[in-house]
């Protein structure tokens, strides 16, 4: 770029303001050489016209529509015309006192006029009546710097006591909130000596613009911080937004300026002018100034692509296009609705396309030539005229990748950072100086506890921008540069400096590291030295580049396995399991969200555990990720809340609990403070505390501090949130388990849980709250603690709740170990799904099966079970003298009672279906022999022996009618035989009337049958002389 004139305004050097007309045709400046001057930009090389009577140093410039205030060192403010180019005085406007005007400011309405000074009170003053006036005191030191709110009546006032005050002047309250810790706090210029009446010479510091840049939305603000960096403060709420980064950037920001449509921000550091695109966050362009002092106030036109500057040597600089013209332009007007402010992010106009203008043009020809002369037809034609309304899409910046922990440069000569900071310990990078000619750089590794580690220092030719610490070695990632690629150094603890270290080259120039992690078991012992015995190994690093994917290495430097990653990498932390890793799966939604995704992967098999969204915030960002004590992922988001994922190792179950709300603590009331996040240990929360509106550890590193854990309940009592903290730490611990029922620690939790629901259900008895007392003792743990319980329930007279206590711990004694079930819940969740059943399409089915059709198409009977050594029954025939012929048999001829056909016996009896029954026909039952008593106990069946069925009742008639007696066989019997014979039966044949002739009478030997027969089938208990061999030949019908 060519080189820009220089104008010499100041010729004593030092302060050397400038300020434009507010319709851009002029452009005023003066210094403390006594001189006020103005410049026609329609003419930039004619030479700038000085304007008569000034007899002071000019401090402080401001413009209206139609006049210029300038501030003296005399104290005094007055008034030049501002629209004319021959400015001439018009009187006197205000006047400090006896103090040095230090800054002058219009609001946007042109009413109201700010002037701060070097006491600490801010004057407001009417510019119609400058008599009216009244100030705003508070302040901690002189007013440096003011700046109106473009839309209210709210002014930001920046004192040398390095104090932000927002002044809301609404109201008449006239409240105000106090922002600490983001612009410098400086020396006052003029300290009178004790001797003599001399002033001091000004420090350089306090040359530098720290004023509040209002953005023309009203939506946030902008300054220049301590630390050098240039951040956005939100408005109303006053928070922190974002930062406007540059690695090439150097040096503290002395001077900044939006351009009128909010669409750029000039900024000033080294010399050197950068401009930068307000919504992307990106330096669009720059120009080095030559002159060799500090830019001290720059300043747009308001009506052109025009950017003047002025430094402490006096001179002004003027750059025509700063803006290249292949970009938006920085004046393209600004439009919103009626009735909303103007959007931070969306209400710019999006430089409307040059059709929507020219129509709009022809529009106004058309009817300014249809009209003329004619008021009702313009007024109509008015109506229909096109509005010129624009909207744009709402775009989120992306929050980029960063190592947990991390920092940017915390000191002015960007000489120290943080490269990670932790629940183990902090490492720091130390670069050389500016002036120093060393190109060493120094890493530094501290542990808070050096019992257990040793610390460590070394020094390379790389400048590492990465580390992180694990528990067992800590590995470190430089950039590429020049004509090394980046690199991945990991050093284990209790080997520094020996051949346990290794690195890992990513060959390619242009690929860089986003992100390094390290996992690995925590050791058991002291690993300040290296032991050969440790079987237990350095774990595994994990390595995030910016070509999508995550690199798995061994602790010892063997790569694994290269993992394509679905998104842009956020960040990640390590466990000695897995590595969680967030990242953004898409674009940023238009709402503000970031659209964060995490994922925790297996070390062993690089299987997918958990999946699922972060839970941020619209309009909020991630600020840190870490570990529990127990090894659960933790979250803190820019909001300060704090969030753990509970049951992240059950696949499925994993969610978000948060467990602490430092905007709610109380330590905080009246308090400015914040926190950096170091990690969780039990039931406290390790983190630096940071005054005032750092957001970063300092130079001087603060020490590690606990904050209990407090769940952000809204109504529960102290004691009930106790309560569920302590369920909430037990839960974590018991997750842990693996086939453990139990520990000591979480005997101890229980016992401690225990004494707290006492108190709570002792609590709920005294109000008589019955329901809530119930409710806690369900959640007791010991026999005891029931004991009391009850003991509790007697003492209030609450006889029903005693007995509901005395039956839960009845129930508890006598029901299984509640341990072992809490295990056996824990074993089904980690249990592998089943995978679903589904019937097949075709299969080969068996010879005993019928094809099916496709699956949930079959809606047949299901096919026989072959159960083998079970015999299919097959019906029998029972034959007697009434039955008919085999062959005659019909069973479709035989009715059913109630009238209806019996089914055919054919249709469903297919003997052929089953395979384990027999081709051939069931032979016929064989023929029944006479003789014996068929009502004779039956000898014990053998089950080796065939069944078949012994002669029937009707069998014996046909034996009566035919004259043949059946013999039974007697002997054994003994003294049996003769008691049967001496009974008498008389059968129901016998009682018979018959016709001639008549039966001869029956012989002795009948009535020894008959008797036997009686004798038999009442006879209930054997006779003592009863001979076993008589079930002999009833065997004999036994086939």
């Amino acid at each position: 770029m060519p080189e820009l004139p220089s104008l010499a305004i100041n010729a004593a050097g030092g302060r050397t303001l400038l300020a434009f007309s507010k319709d851009g045709k002029r452009l005023f400046a003066g210094g403390a050489d006594y001189n006020l001057r103005v410049q026609d930009l329609a003419k930039l090389d004619d030479e700038p016209k000085s304007v008569d009577g000034i007899d002071e140093s000019v401090t402080a410039l401001a413009t209206c529509a139609d006049t210029l205030l300038v501030g003296f060192t005399d104290s005094s403010v007055k008034s030049y015309t501002a629209n004319t180019i021959e400015t001439t005085f018009t009187g006197n406007f205000a006047s400090t006192g006896s103090e040095v005007v230090q800054c002058i400011a219009i609001d946007a309405e042109g009413k109201k006029v700010a002037v701060g000074s070097q006491d600490t009170e801010l004057r407001i003053i009417e510019l119609e009546n400058p008599t009216s006036i009244f100030t705003l005191e508070g302040h901690t030191g002189g007013v440096r710097k003011v700046s109106w709110h473009p839309r209210r009546q709210v002014l930001a006032a920046s004192d040398a006591g390095g104090v932000l005050h927002i002044w809301d002047l609404t109201s008449d309250k006239h409240t105000c909130k106090k922002l600490d810790g983001f612009i410098p706090g400086v020396r006052m210029p003029i300290d009178l000596d004790k001797n003599e009446d001399i002033p001091l010479p000004e420090p350089s510091e306090f040359l530098h613009d720290c004023t509040a840049i209002w953005h023309p939305s009203g939506k946030y603000l902008v300054v220049a911080t301590r630390s050098h960096d240039v951040v956005t403060i939100s408005f109303p709420d006053l928070k922190k937004e974002d930062t406007f980064v540059d690695t090439n950037i150097v040096g503290a920001t002395t001077a900044l300026a939006f351009s009128p449509n909010g669409l750029y921000l000039a900024t000033a550091a080294e010399g050197t002018v950068y401009i930068w695109n307000a919504d992307s966050r990106q330096v669009v362009t720059k120009y080095e100034h030559t002159d060799g002092g500090d830019i001290i106030q720059l300043s747009w036109c308001p009506t052109k692509n025009f950017l003047a500057w002025t430094n402490d040597k006096g001179f002004l600089t003027e750059w025509n296009d700063a803006v290249p013209t292949a970009l938006p332009s920085p004046i393209s007007s600004v439009r919103t609705s009626d009735t909303e402010d103007i959007d931070d992010q969306n209400a710019l106009d999006d430089f409307a396309d040059d059709d929507n203008d020219d129509f709009g043009m022809q529009w106004d020809e058309i009817a300014a030539g249809v009209t003329k002369g004619n008021d009702d037809v313009e007024e109509e034609l008015a109506s229909f005229r096109p509005q010129a309304h624009y909207s744009s899409v709402k775009t989120t910046k992306p929050q980029p990748a960063f190592q947990p922990g991390a920092t940017p440069w915390v000191d002015s000569d960007r000489t120290k950072r943080y490269l990670a900071t932790n629940a183990l310990g902090v490492i720091e990078l130390i670069t050389p100086k500016m002036d120093e000619d060393s190109t060493r750089y120094i890493v530094n590794v501290e542990f808070w506890n050096t019992s257990t580690r040793r610390g460590m220092n070394f020094a390379s030719a790389l400048k590492y921008e990465m580390g992180y610490l694990g528990e067992r070695g800590a590995v470190f990632a430089c950039a590429p540069e020049g004509e090394h690629s980046a690199q991945v150094l990991f050093k284990p603890y209790g080997a520094w400096g020996n051949q346990s270290d290794w690195t890992y080259d990513l060959k390619d120039s242009n690929v860089s590291v986003l992100g390094v992690a390290a996992g690995s078991p925590s050791p058991s012992g002291s690993v300040r030295e290296s032991r050969d015995g440790d079987l237990q190994g350095f774990g595994n690093v994990v390595v995030a580049t910016d070509e999508g994917d995550l690199t798995f290495l061994s602790g010892t430097g063997r790569e694994r396995r290269i993992m394509a990653l679905a998104g842009d990498f956020i960040s990640m932390v390590a466990s000695a399991e897995w590595v969680f890793v967030v990242y953004r799966a898409g674009s940023t939604t238009a709402e503000g969200g970031q659209n964060l995704s995490y994922m925790m992967i297996d070390f062993e098999d690089f299987a997918v555990r958990q999946r699922d969204y972060l839970p941020i915030p619209n309009s909020q960002t991630l600020k840190w990720i870490g570990l529990t004590g127990d090894g659960a992922p933790a979250m803190y988001d820019s909001t300060g809340r704090l969030h753990v994922l509970t049951k992240f190792r059950v696949p499925h179950h994993a969610s978000w609990a948060r467990v602490l709300d430092t905007n709610t603590l109380a330590r905080r009331e009246g308090k400015d403070e914040s926190y950096w996040p170091l990690g969780l240990e039990g039931n406290n929360f390790l983190c630096f505390i940071l005054k005032g509106q750092n957001q970063y550890p300092g130079v001087q590193r603060p020490l590690p501090q606990e904050l209990t854990l407090e769940l952000p309940f809204r109504q529960a009592e102290a004691k009930d949130e106790e309560l569920e903290r302590e369920i909430f730490m037990r839960d974590m611990a018991l997750d842990a388990l693996d086939d453990d029922l139990t520990t000591e620690e979480i005997m101890q939790q229980e016992k401690a849980m225990d004494k707290i629901i006492v108190q709570l259900i002792q609590a709920a008895c005294k109000v008589d709250n019955i329901p809530r007392a119930i409710e806690l003792t369900k959640m007791l743990h010991a026999t005891n603690a029931l004991d009391a319980a009850a003991k509790i329930a007697k003492f209030y007279q609450a006889a029903g709740f005693e007995e509901k206590v005395l039956k839960l711990k009845h129930i508890r004694e006598e029901s299984d170990e509640r341990l072992e079930i809490a295990r056996e819940k824990r074993r089904q969740w980690q249990r592998a799904n089943a995978p679903p059943r589904r019937l097949p399409d075709k299969e080969d089915y068996t010879s005993f099966e019928r094809p099916t059709q496709k699956a949930f198409q079959d809606f047949g009977s299901p096919p026989r079970v072959a159960r083998p050594g079970l015999q299919k029954a097959q019906p029998k025939v029972e034959k007697s003298r009434y039955s008919r012929q085999e062959d005659e048999l019909d069973f479709a001829d035989v009715g059913s009672p109630n009238g209806k056909r019996k089914r055919d016996l054919d249709v469903d009896v297919d003997v052929d279906d089953n395979p384990f029954s027999s081709s051939q026909a069931m032979p016929a039952p064989p023929k029944p022999k006479l003789g014996g008593n068929p009502f004779a106990k039956k000898a014990k069946r053998d089950d080796n022996k065939v069944l078949q069925k012994t002669e029937s009742f009707f069998d014996k008639v046909d034996a009566a009618e035919a004259g043949t007696k059946p013999k039974r066989n007697l002997k054994g019997l003994g003294k049996a035989a003769s008691s049967i014979s001496a009974q008498k039966q008389t059968t129901l044949f016998g009682m018979m009337k018959k016709k001639a002739p008549t039966p001869p009478a029956p012989s002795q030997e009948d009535n020894d049958t008959q008797t036997t027969e009686l004798t038999e089938a009442t006879q209930r208990e054997p006779s003592p002389d009863w001979d076993e061999s008589l079930m002999e030949s009833e065997s004999t019908q036994v086939v």
